[in-house]
């Protein structure tokens, strides 16, 4: 079905959230498919945090250059395009983002958008800018970040949101980076599994996934991990059972994802930050060896620590136990063929839904459709299907 073309519609593109494959990847086709529309298209530099600054950091995007030698421009390897009289870095070719990794246009991640004063902001700097589309791109942070924009964004601006998350925690469709994500974190499994049983040892691996275990799951599965560990904390009995199953194999890898138990972990490193009243809250190591992050034990060490006091695992199998915590490397894959193909999918939903005057949405694509649901009805899904889930217990 063909885009309808129209000219006037001024687009501004805003990544936000943690990093994952394919945001560069779906930016670019949807800088393709919009100016194939006659839209006028820019990128905020750093995502939300751009659009409160005293001087807002927006970039023009395209899908060409200029021929070298044009009067007053000059071209960089980059695809930057710049004005030769000012040195303005001011419009981007974005075909060399297709392939790029990683997220061109975001910042560390902008908790202060969670107020409304702030919101406010952003959506005066988005209404003098004279955009009349705004598209945000990221989790499930995100997508509350865009319905709080949108609540502030006069009516004749329209908000629309794609699901880029490794975590796949956006209800009804698939989300961009979940499927390189996954098979990036099985190929980490299937080498510690092999590892594992070379040397005889047991690996405890922390897989992304701060408040869901799709990740984890999905990780462990592919890569024939032997028990996926999720967000919620672990029944003492469960402890048990594993720790007594693993007292019994010559080698095993559970995978267990970042967020496990995080209040727990957190409320125990604020008993350890109270008895010695010196935690180390910056620093990635504590003293022991153990990996932390802002003075709070990793999901990895926390479960080793809990299989160890809870008892049956021999003195033999505790010293081989080994933690590998952190896994934030995936989130620098190169988007495979299936997130590139919801990258396409949504990119010309969203054009489609530009064009054709569509409220505020966001593009959902499943194994059997491409279609779309209202920005405000957008959902958390942090849940694993029980009887998904339990394909990562083989113990």
């Amino acid at each position: 079905m063909a885009v309808p073309r129209t000219t006037g519609t001024k687009v501004l593109l805003v990544q936000e959230g943690g990093n994952s494959p394919g945001y560069n990847t779906v930016t670019a086709f949807l800088v393709q498919q919009l100016v194939r529309c006659g839209c006028t298209v820019h990128a905020a530099r750093e995502g939300f945090r751009s659009l409160v600054e005293p001087v807002p950091s927006l970039v023009r995007l395209h899908t060409g250059v200029r021929p070298v030698g044009s009067a007053g421009c000059a071209h960089t390897a980059d695809g930057i395009t710049s004005d030769s009289s000012s040195g303005d870095f001011s419009s981007l070719d974005v075909r060399w983002l297709v392939s790029m990794r990683g997220a061109e246009f975001r910042s560390e991640r902008f908790p202060e958008f969670k107020a409304d004063s702030v919101q406010e902001m952003a959506s005066k700097t988005i209404a003098t800018a004279e955009f009349t589309v705004v598209i945000v791109m990221g989790g499930n942070g995100t997508a509350a970040g865009a319905k709080g924009l949108h609540r502030h964004l006069p009516p004749d601006i329209r908000c629309f949101f794609v699901p880029v998350t490794l975590d796949s925690d956006i209800a009804g469709t698939e989300c961009i980076g979940q499927h390189t994500a996954a098979a990036a974190g099985a190929e980490r499994i299937r080498r510690l599994v092999a590892d594992a049983a070379a040397h005889q040892r047991t690996y405890v691996v922390e897989m992304m996934g701060s408040e869901s275990g799709f990740h984890a799951v999905h990780s462990c599965i592919g890569g024939g991990g032997h028990y996926a560990i999720l967000t919620e904390p672990l029944m003492p009995e469960e402890l048990v059972r594993i720790s007594a199953a693993i007292a019994q194999r010559r080698s095993t890898v559970v995978v267990v994802a970042a967020g496990y138990a995080s209040a727990d972990r957190r409320r125990e490193a604020e008993i350890r930050k109270g008895d010695d009243g010196n935690a180390d809250n910056a620093g990635r190591f504590a003293a022991g060896g153990r990996a932390e992050y802002h003075g709070v034990e990793s999901a990895a060490d926390y479960v080793c620590r809990q299989l160890i006091e809870v008892g049956p695992l021999s003195g033999s199998t505790e010293s081989k136990m080994v933690t590998e915590s952190w896994s934030r490397d995936l989130r620098g894959a190169a988007p495979n063929n299936v997130d590139v193909f919801l990258s396409q999918a949504m990119a010309r939903e969203v054009a489609r839904l530009v064009m054709c005057g569509a409220a505020s949405a966001m593009p959902t694509v499943t194994a059997t459709d491409v279609g779309s649901i209202p920005l405000m009805e957008i959902t958390t899904n942090n849940s694993v299907n029980p009887r998904l889930a339990s394909l990562a217990d083989s113990l």
